[in-house]
């Protein structure tokens, strides 16, 4: 009985593996810039590393796994870059992994991707984000002085119209 439950529960684990795989491969695929996606990562990685932490000699256990996946279906992705930047630093981590497919998985997405090309095509539309906003503040600031100019204006006009009605009503 026991050796049969073994199993099933080995199947069911299998089976949910899959599943993970599956969802993470096609997220990583279709959106691999979302948020959510990033999300996943980061609690997948974060799981693995806090196993490989505190783990009594054992290199077999779900979370390495699911990191496992992870990597591979990034690694599928075509632009998995921005992905990769964010979880650098988890990916460092786990590079130097107890478990050995773990360790190699996150090595081979490091170096699937060129971080220093990342990273300058990051701080480029980082400058070019921060530029576009230096030109809204300043044609903002033209249109307070428009603003302010046209109120003016306005108020001139109103008094004209009004100092207009008050001698058309005399005569």
């Amino acid at each position: 009985v026991e050796g049969r439950e073994k199993r099933t529960s080995l199947k069911r684990r299998g089976g949910a593996l899959r599943v993970f795989e599956a969802c993470m491969s096609g997220l990583a695929l279709l959106q691999p810039q979302s948020e959510i996606l990033l999300s996943i990562t980061r609690q997948v990685f974060q799981d693995a590393l806090a196993f490989d932490k505190n783990r009594s000699g054992s290199t077999n256990n779900v979370s390495f796994d699911i990191a496992i996946l992870a990597c591979k279906a990034i690694k599928a992705s075509s632009s998995a870059e921005g992905l990769v930047v964010a979880v650098f630093a988890q990916l460092c981590l786990l590079i130097s992994s107890g478990n050995s497919d773990l360790r190699t998985e996150a090595g081979g997405l490091l170096e699937r991707v060129n971080i220093a090309k990342a990273l300058s095509e990051a701080t480029t539309c980082r400058d070019e984000a921060e530029r576009r906003a230096s030109e809204a503040e300043k044609e903002n600031e033209l249109l307070k002085i428009a603003l302010a100019e046209l109120r003016d204006e306005n108020r001139k006009l109103q008094r004209d119209i009004a100092v207009f009605s008050a001698s058309s009503a005399l005569t």
